[in-house]
């Protein structure tokens, strides 16, 4: 690693900042050799935390996913949570939830309790430095809370309708999702456009491409309104990058046109458009759409609007093409 004096003028902090921060690496295993002398090393293998009262704070998803999932096997599965915003659960129950779709695994009764902080309880949240009575970051926090526990509880009573029927899942090649944590932290999507792709790679064009392996075309529900990028799109195009033909249906409904065929042919829907969500994507990367913004402005919202595309309807030479190309 770097030195300590080339740390602190990396981020513009003080050095003892930095050897606090090594000191908690160290404290978790992750570095050796940390002192004044000479450069902290990353360690080769942390050795094995403890059990039990001992054990060190671990990451959320590492801890409660294996749990959540050793749970599932159970034919009565009880699960009570105290949460804050219950992302964490919501990400932990997705594998145990897929498993159930795939017919792996078949509990007969499931029932999940979340304790979650009251809107008028005093939390701490960080403060906006122009303007410290700013609640935004509160408001955020209820927003995001409210959303994904609705999305917790739809997640769940989707069981009821889904259970039974033939539902093939896709998920992210886990040694991929791993290898690129390890290499760029687990939130790295936020430091760039070219990590946010590559995380977008993994989790979504990946699994993408294994579904439609030898399948002969597919369809989408891509709308021309929903951004300048598919301000052309066809009906019917030839998808380059699978070499199978690509249908568009939807291609000319507009937003309204939408809502109006949910409710006159009672289509189900995911509850979070009722929060302001508008264009939904992964958990970490989509936001509520505010008053006044653009339909797909929560999505990558930390982003240039013209790069918003997640790689899914990409040319292999990386054009998004809305045109009819013959094979």
């Amino acid at each position: 690693m770097p030195t300590q004096a080339e740390l602190a003028d990396e981020f513009g902090v003080e050095r003892g900042t930095v050897r606090q921060a090594l000191r908690i690496l160290q404290s978790e295993r992750l570095l050796v050799n940390v002192s004044k002398g000479s450069p902290a090393t990353v360690a080769d293998r942390p050795e094995r935390d403890p059990a039990g009262p001992e054990a060190l704070p671990r990451s959320t998803m590492v801890a409660l996913a294996p749990r959540i999932t050793a749970a599932f096997e159970a034919p009565h599965v009880r699960i009570d949570a105290l949460c804050l915003t219950a992302v964490s659960l919501t990400l932990a129950m997705g594998e145990p939830l897929r498993e159930i779709h795939a017919g792996r695994t078949k509990p007969a009764r499931v029932d999940v309790r979340v304790l979650l902080p009251s809107r008028d309880i005093d939390l701490a949240f960080p403060a906006l430095v122009d303007d410290m009575a700013d609640d935004r970051p509160r408001r955020r926090w209820l927003v995001h809370r409210n959303a994904q526990v609705r999305v917790l509880r739809h997640n769940l009573l989707a069981l009821r309708a889904t259970h039974g029927i033939d539902v093939r899942v896709y998920a992210p090649d886990a040694s991929a999702v791993s290898d690129y944590v390890r290499r760029h932290g687990r939130d790295a999507f936020y430091g760039g456009v070219e990590l946010r792709k590559r995380c977008c790679e993994i989790r979504k064009v990946e699994p993408l491409a294994r579904a439609l392996a030898g399948k002969r075309a597919w369809i989408t529900g891509q709308r021309r309104a929903q951004a300048a990028s598919r301000a052309k799109l066809a009906e019917r195009e030839f998808d380059a990058t699978h070499r199978l033909e690509k249908f568009n249906p939807l291609a000319s409904w507009t937003e309204t046109d939408v809502w109006d065929y949910l409710r006159t042919q009672r289509v189900p829907y995911n509850r979070l458009y009722d929060q302001g969500y508008r264009s939904i994507g992964c958990a970490p990367c989509t936001r509520p759409v505010m008053p006044g913004e653009d339909l797909r402005a929560g999505r990558w919202w930390w982003e240039q609007a013209g790069q918003k595309e997640c790689g899914l309807h990409i040319t292999p030479d990386g054009r998004v093409v809305r045109t009819k190309e013959t094979a």
